[in-house]
């Protein structure tokens, strides 16, 4: 027997369920924008700084070199390492080259590399599209759940 009820309670459950699910291939989606969010934050402040090149490492691979570099920002000094792929960024550096550095305004231990800063526009549009998508689709499922809870509260009366 039809019962139009039970039809609307069951598309109010398979929406809920099927936005929630929806969510897992957004979120791996985000994650794998290499630096998204990094590039996100750069976006909102960020400010060029000169880093000291202090030591190279050659690795097996002939495109990659492991960098390790020092920049200071307001009289604090912050060093940390960068893995520069050749076929992105072909320049050669040498020990005590500068490179330059981008790091946010607001938290100067953010920074990433200008090389992988120019290259990283696209990143930040996937992250923010996936993040956007996340929290409509987060949305519609509280709106679902609401409107089920309300759906169940009114099967008193019928």
């Amino acid at each position: 027997m039809y019962y139009p009820r039970e039809e609307k309670r069951d598309f109010l459950s398979t929406l809920s369920t099927l936005s929630l699910i929806a969510i897992v291939p957004l979120a791996i989606l985000a994650l794998m924008s290499n630096h998204g969010a990094t590039a996100l934050f750069m976006l909102l402040g960020s400010q060029q700084a000169q880093a000291s090149i202090t030591e190279i490492q050659n690795t097996p691979n002939p495109d990659l070199n492991i960098i390790t570099y020092r920049y200071d920002v307001d009289g604090t000094s912050f060093t940390d390492t960068y893995t520069q792929n050749k076929q992105h960024d072909p320049s050669a550096y040498a020990i005590n080259d500068t490179i330059p550095v981008i790091h946010s305004t607001w938290s100067p231990s953010t920074k990433m590399m200008q090389a992988a800063y120019d290259t990283s526009d696209a990143d930040a549009k996937v992250f923010v599209g996936c993040s956007t998508a996340i929290l409509l689709l987060l949305a519609l499922s509280f709106f679902a759940l609401i409107r089920q809870r309300k759906h169940a509260a009114e099967d008193i009366y019928y």
